[in-house]
């Protein structure tokens, strides 16, 4: 992605990862932005950490699923302790 001058900095090319959906449009507004190999490498390990899935699996456990909304009367509050 080239990105244009701003605030002071110069113009620049940069990767910019979104997920897609089926016919390759992305699924995001904005995706993970990195500008050079250091930043790539931090990704790369921060996404590799042990208990990421565990976290995510927690996580859609936890999230409503897709579908009709819920009243507020209907809405309880949990409290997840990591």
């Amino acid at each position: 992605m080239k990105l244009p001058e701003y605030k002071g900095n110069p113009p620049r090319l940069a990767i910019e990862l979104n997920p897609t959906d089926s016919r390759g449009n992305p699924t995001k507004k904005r995706g993970l932005m990195m500008f050079n190999a250091g930043e790539l490498e931090e990704y790369r390990e921060m996404i590799g950490e042990e208990g990421l899935d565990g976290l995510m699996e927690t996580i859609m456990e936890v999230n409503p699923k897709k579908g009709k909304k819920k009243r507020s009367e209907e809405e309880k509050e949990d409290v997840i302790e990591i």
